[in-house]
């Protein structure tokens, strides 16, 4: 059940802060800057870390008009009335999940246009595709796909959910991967490790406009 494509915002934040507060601060930047998605993802925590940051994140998130997608744990983005849940390999699969979360978000990881079609089977709603480049805030990276992959991938499947660039990009890479067809961007280290997040979600948020 594929939403509107309106719906799945062209920046995407990916949290990397260690603590709750940490995520907290970070996300409180990205929402000064202009963001308004964020992807809670607390690989290294147990499920009630994860939900105590969530119900941290909910109000000012929704009070922004954002979008509060949880990482992985499908339970505890139900039981916090999360926006939706991204899936990587291994976690639940998207029509579990969508038997869970209604008509919640639901974004999937992909690497190769075989994932794509997998997800778009599955219902995903939008498609997490990577990694542009190698990214220190990811442990198992699957095979990097650069400007040049995400064109290819991009020209031969037809008709998928919005896809959305993930890994490693900078805001000199946006032009290009704009041009290959994708929807949007995904930022995790590139806004929260800046000397200024809350400049560099502005200079993101500027950039999203070449996918028009």
């Amino acid at each position: 059940m594929a939403t509107d494509r309106d719906k799945i915002a062209r920046l995407q934040y990916i949290t990397t802060g260690a603590t709750p507060q940490d995520i907290a601060s970070e996300v409180a930047l990205y929402l000064s800057g202009g963001g308004r998605w964020v992807q809670l993802r607390m690989k290294e925590h147990d499920d009630s870390m994860v939900e105590q940051t969530a119900r941290m994140l909910l109000l000012p998130v929704h009070a922004c008009g954002g979008v509060l997608i949880i990482d992985d744990r499908v339970e505890v983005a139900a039981r916090v009335k999360a926006d939706g849940v991204h899936l990587g390999r291994g976690d639940m699969p998207p029509g579990e999940a969508r038997h869970m979360l209604g008509d919640a978000i639901i974004g999937v990881t992909a690497n190769t246009e075989e994932d794509i079609k997998a997800a778009m089977e599955a219902g995903a709603d939008y498609i997490g595709l990577g990694p542009m480049r190698h990214t220190a805030t990811k442990k198992a990276l699957a095979p990097i796909l650069g400007i040049e992959g995400y064109a290819r991938i991009m020209s031969a499947v037809k008709n998928a959910p919005p896809v959305v660039a993930i890994g490693g990009i900078t805001p000199d890479d946006v032009a290009a991967i704009a041009r290959t067809g994708v929807h949007g961007i995904a930022i995790g280290g590139a806004i929260s490790h800046a000397d200024d997040p809350c400049a560099a979600t502005r200079r993101f948020v500027e950039l999203t406009g070449l996918f028009e």
